[in-house]
């Protein structure tokens, strides 16, 4: 999804332009101009500011168009009525998936099913593994690689830790940067957590 584009077409079926717009969200009218034109990503939080005052939110916005919706991507992540969970009733029946796919780094004369079997190889990081269930697994089995990251949408990025993926064809060097960013995402949610339990200890 082209989220700029898709938010340009809101302002201005409102009758807005970029100044209004960015007066009303207290943003600039040029950090507007540049999402419109896929040039920045908005974070989640002034995302759901715009999309306020253009009267939507972001359940209605990335479900307008059955095309562009994120059924390849995560499903199960976004059911407030399902738990992913190892501890889940579920637990059973979930399945290991690669985040950053094997075929983006796979080279000429390489299968997927040799990198899966290197257990050194930085895709095989358990910091690339996400526990979906098999029906949204094989979604995205089905999926080509060449549109698979296009498909993730940036509340998926988000809530994975990677939000500068955006290119199926990536280079090992990025995949450990990626990563990175996601152990350090990751991390931050965990001591959030554990503050959260035990609110008089230093952590």
């Amino acid at each position: 999804m082209q989220i700029g584009n898709k938010i340009k077409r809101m302002r201005i079926e409102r009758g807005l332009t970029q100044e209004e717009l960015a007066n009303r969200c207290e943003l600039s009218k040029g950090f507007i101009s540049q999402v419109e034109n896929d040039l920045t990503s908005p974070s989640i939080a002034t995302l759901i500011d715009i999309l306020e005052i253009l009267g939507t939110n972001l359940k209605e916005f990335f479900s307008d168009d059955k095309d562009e919706k994120i059924t390849y991507t995560y499903e199960d992540m976004f059911d407030e009525n399902k738990i992913i969970s190892v501890f889940s009733d579920d637990a059973g029946k979930l399945q290991a998936h690669h985040i950053i796919p094997l075929g983006s780094v796979k080279t000429v004369g390489e299968s997927t099913k040799q990198i899966r079997k290197d257990n050194k190889h930085i895709c095989n990081s358990p910091l690339n593994f996400v526990y979906i269930t098999e029906e949204s697994n094989l979604a995205i089995l089905d999926e080509p690689i060449a549109s698979y990251a296009e498909k993730i949408n940036i509340t998926a990025k988000e809530k994975l830790k990677i939000p500068k993926y955006d290119n199926a064809q990536i280079s090992l060097d990025d995949i450990r940067e990626l990563l990175k960013q996601r152990y350090t995402g990751l991390k931050g949610d965990l001591l959030g957590h554990i503050k959260n339990l035990l609110p008089y200890k230093s952590i």
